[in-house]
């Protein structure tokens, strides 16, 4: 493959490791949601550099700068991409922190639960997962359009105070938007409502699930989430272990990397810090 790239579950991803300036930190693995890429985690990247000693960043099919994967995509296939790319990529015997935001903080979740001994740590930030209040078409059709004037709404409902400057990404998201993997992906979410033998129903947790959580897990919510409804956030809230961490920023959006990485990162640093 050429350097950046992986052949994950018969698949290409863009696959990158960036050096964080801590020796003695933790490794840090961040885990896209949808349409979100390895671009996005940066400024928190940078406001993290002198927490980790390295990050490892990686695009699913169809996002970034990964390419579209041949035949069907689904939301159970995604998850295997990030599993068998974080076992590849991490190592058990390291102090390995997984951040996931949206559907990656879903995928980080059932990582945590299925190998523990590679995921010491947990942040999920607006995680998906929980059951759907009433369909799962209520929160995905968000993300099913075909024009700009559908890709304004999405940055709408993902930034809190969207600048001038941050609707020029509109045609390069439009472009994830409109990918055969992307259609396919989410297809496989909405089927959870359309076809009762859908394998997606699999990753929705359960609270038995929740509360096996064995590492500590730091859940973050911001309170101007427009993305996942507040069902959604009441459902972690109420089935995480009670050792969690639980914070709920008053300023925060679903993506909160996005817009206020310097307070996101301060305050996983904090709550590092009790470990030390």
């Amino acid at each position: 493959m050429p350097p950046g790239f992986q052949r994950i579950c018969k698949k290409t991803m863009h696959v990158a490791r960036i050096p964080g300036l801590n020796s003695k930190g933790p490794h840090v693995a961040l885990v896209n949601g949808l349409v979100a890429s390895t671009v996005t985690w940066m400024t928190l990247v940078k406001a993290m550099l002198g927490t980790a000693k390295d990050f490892l960043v990686f695009d699913l099919p169809s996002h970034g700068l990964s390419p579209n994967p041949m035949g069907q995509f689904t939301c159970y296939d995604a998850y295997k991409c990030v599993k068998t790319c974080l076992l590849k990529n991490l190592d058990p015997d390291d102090n390995n922190l997984i951040i996931g935001n949206s559907l990656g903080g879903a995928f980080t979740v059932r990582f945590a639960c299925e190998c523990p001994d590679y995921a010491n740590k947990n942040v999920l930030i607006s995680p998906a997962g929980a059951p759907f209040p009433t369909s799962a078409h209520d929160v995905v059709d968000l993300f099913n359009v075909s024009d700009l004037k559908g890709v304004k709404k999405i940055i709408d409902r993902i930034w809190v105070h969207p600048k001038t400057t941050t609707y020029t990404l509109a045609p390069f998201m439009l472009h994830t938007l409109k990918s055969r993997g992307f259609h396919s992906l989410l297809k496989s979410i909405t089927d959870i409502d359309d076809d009762p033998q859908s394998p997606t129903k699999e990753l929705i947790f359960t609270p038995q699930m929740l509360q096996n959580i064995p590492n500590p897990t730091l859940l973050i919510w911001g309170k101007e989430d427009h993305v996942l409804p507040h069902k959604m956030c009441e459902f972690f809230d109420t089935h995480l272990p009670a050792q969690a961490t639980r914070i709920f920023p008053d300023t925060f959006g679903h993506s909160p990397q996005l817009e206020e990485p310097e307070k996101l990162a301060e305050i996983i640093d904090d709550w590092l810090r009790q470990f030390e």
